[in-house]
């Protein structure tokens, strides 16, 4: 139970990471691209997500 919790502590702070950086750095772009840009990074972390959580429990 404990690496979940620091699974879902660590997932909240990328969260907040990222919405800084996207409202300074990414002001600028349309819409469509942010909504691109949001799938793919959110895919590639439940892909991380899950590879790093079988292999802090070792399975």
């Amino acid at each position: 139970m404990k690496s979940n919790n620091y699974l879902i502590i660590l997932s909240i702070l990328f969260l907040i990471f990222a919405g800084g950086f996207s409202v300074v750095f990414w002001g600028d772009i349309s819409l469509v691209a942010k909504i691109g840009l949001f799938v793919l990074g959110f895919g590639s972390g439940v892909t991380a997500g899950q590879w790093f959580a079988r292999r802090s429990s070792g399975v």
